[in-house]
């Protein structure tokens, strides 16, 4: 059932509040201030009360879509109308927190409680689910190929699975690693999949043409790897959160480099920009994201203006938007931040964003 809410969007950039809302970055001693326009927040509440919402996406036509984990929804929000509209899941409590957007604009997530993978088609606003063959599978990361074959890691039985919505069929590979708990699915250009394995303390890539899995030990034991992303020059990206750094690996060397992150309690979200390989990070119990540009190995923190929003995932959409989900706040955010990468000195960078203790905004019933 579709239900169509709108929400007023709080906006904490305007002119009006310049002097309120902005803060500083600096070079060494020297501050700069950034313009209103600079780099706006825009955070805006969820409809729905208390949603919890997981996964975020934006389709080709800017729309975003996210999944509501405590009320079972589909979400989506349309920016340029500011309306959200709700599509409840068809299985009762599905426990869904995973999607990837296909090529033909069908939405894809998993469902752990449900041991399936689903559709949904925005042309109709019907929803497919197909049963995973393995039982208590606990689907987790989803990844749609440009073939429109659908993948996804099942946490339980150690799988990487594919789905192929042409014929309807499965097809399963089981990871050498045992009970490897692998995550963080992406895609090279070549069209292998990689991912990092949590317990197996592996990076792991897997050939669609052969099958064939490689696994390459991490340098660090035990480092809590997280997420996966793929550059430009096909270098595969993850997170060392034990000792709080961003890895590169370069499959052509077979070698792993490591750069510094700024102090944080935990990383939650991981996308790289395809416009310039800079990588967003979202930190929960710092209510910040995280850029690091892979180009000049720096890192900027951007911290969000509500206290304790804790963001979650994040999408990256047209005119360089940054979409997220904040967990704590029940809202989802948007950042333009394209236009403060202007200044080309090196150095550590923090842009911080406060809002106004008397800011209001209404909120359409």
């Amino acid at each position: 059932m579709q239900k169509k809410l709108a929400s007023s969007p709080k906006k904490i950039m305007p002119l009006f509040f310049l002097i309120l809302s902005l803060g500083f970055f600096t070079f060494g001693s020297a501050p700069i201030v950034l313009a209103a326009e600079q780099n706006p927040f825009e955070e805006i509440p969820i409809p729905s009360p208390d949603c919890y919402p997981t996964d975020i996406g934006v389709d080709k036509q800017g729309t975003v879509w996210f999944l509501e984990f405590k009320t079972n929804k589909l979400t989506k929000y349309e920016p340029g109308k500011n309306v959200f509209s709700g599509y409840e899941i068809p299985t009762i409590k599905s426990e869904s927190s995973y999607l990837s957007i296909g090529p033909d604009g069908k939405i894809w997530f998993t469902q752990q409680d449900g041991n399936q993978v689903a559709a949904f088609d925005p042309a109709t606003n019907r929803f497919q689910e197909f049963s995973i063959p393995r039982p208590v599978a606990i689907p987790t990361s989803i990844f749609v190929d440009g073939e429109s074959v659908v993948w996804f890691t099942e946490w339980n039985t150690n799988y990487l699975s594919s789905f192929d919505p042409r014929t309807s069929k499965f097809e399963g590979y089981m990871v050498p690693t045992k009970m490897s708990r692998a995550s963080g699915l992406t895609e090279d250009k070549k069209g292998n999949i990689w991912f990092i394995e949590l317990v197996g303390n592996k990076l792991a890539k897997f050939d669609k043409k052969t099958k064939a899995f490689e696994e390459y030990p991490l340098p660090e034991d035990l480092c809590s790897p997280f997420g996966a992303v793929v550059d430009s020059g096909n270098r595969v990206w993850y997170c060392n959160m034990r000792d709080r750094k961003i890895v590169r690996f370069d499959p052509a060397t077979k070698s792993f480099k490591e750069f510094d992150l700024p102090p944080n309690k935990g990383i939650k979200g991981m996308k790289i920009d395809p416009g310039d390989d800079g990588i967003w990070l979202t930190l929960p119990t710092d209510n910040m994201l995280v850029r690091f540009d892979t180009k000049t190995e720096k890192a900027v923190k951007f911290d969000i203006p509500t206290r304790s929003s804790q963001p979650m995932a994040l999408a990256i959409g047209s005119q360089s938007n940054l979409w997220f989900t904040e967990v704590g706040s029940n809202q989802i955010g948007r950042l333009k931040y394209r236009e403060s990468f202007s200044v080309s000195r090196e150095s550590d960078l923090k842009i911080q964003f406060k809002p106004s203790e008397k800011l209001n905004f209404n909120r359409d019933k």
